[in-house]
């Protein structure tokens, strides 16, 4: 801004009206700043929820044998197989598709009911009864943040396995189960993303 530039109020006023004219202004602005980060939280927010409800019925399959060039349709035959070895040779789903790019490609399982799902992974169980499937996996498929957020508990429990070799751990829904000596205690992120107990 040249000298030219600058309002003539200013040129006349005190340096003290000069700091308080600056701190109201500024005030208004850190107000306006915090409205925009409450909105984009909130939209945040909208978004993961809008996610959570798109894979509300889904699973994710992953070392399941992939042949090369394998069609959809030999996917879905394998799927099918791998449902009726635990106990569900019929079951209704939307739609079943590898993702990714190293083989073998991780597996989309889209059911239309979320009690099938429910079924389905506490079914998993059996798929070390058989030779074939049992370093197959089956897991609720998780949103990004999700993701990140188990990622994180996964990587505490290991470092706190470290110390305590004797520790056991579950992981899912966002927490983080840790049983000691009989006793099972609770952890998950706090808002500042750090590990902590919950009541």
């Amino acid at each position: 801004m040249t000298e030219d530039e600058i309002p003539e109020d200013w040129k006349t006023m005190s340096m003290d009206a000069k700091l308080f004219k600056v701190l109201r202004t500024s005030q208004v602005f850190t107000k306006d700043v915090e409205k925009l980060v409450d909105r984009v939280q909130q939209h945040d927010h909208d978004i993961e929820m809008v996610r959570k409800q798109l894979v509300r019925n889904t699973v994710r399959i992953r070392n399941l044998e992939e042949d090369e060039n394998e069609s959809p349709m030999k996917t879905i035959e394998k799927v099918e197989s791998l449902l009726a070895k635990i106990g569900f040779p019929k079951i209704d789903y939307d739609d079943i598709f590898r993702i990714g790019k190293f083989t073998p490609r991780p597996i989309i399982l889209k059911m239309l009911r979320r009690r099938d799902k429910t079924a389905v992974l506490v079914a998993k169980k059996n798929l070390k009864n058989f030779p074939e499937t049992k370093n197959v996996f089956i897991s609720s498929e998780l949103t990004k943040r999700e993701a990140e957020v188990e990622k994180q508990l996964r990587d505490t429990a290991k470092i706190w396995k470290q110390t305590d070799p004797a520790l056991k751990f579950f992981i899912g829904n966002g927490t983080l189960l840790v049983e000691s000596n009989g006793k099972k205690t609770r952890h998950g992120l706090n808002d500042e993303g750090a590990v902590e107990e919950r009541k």
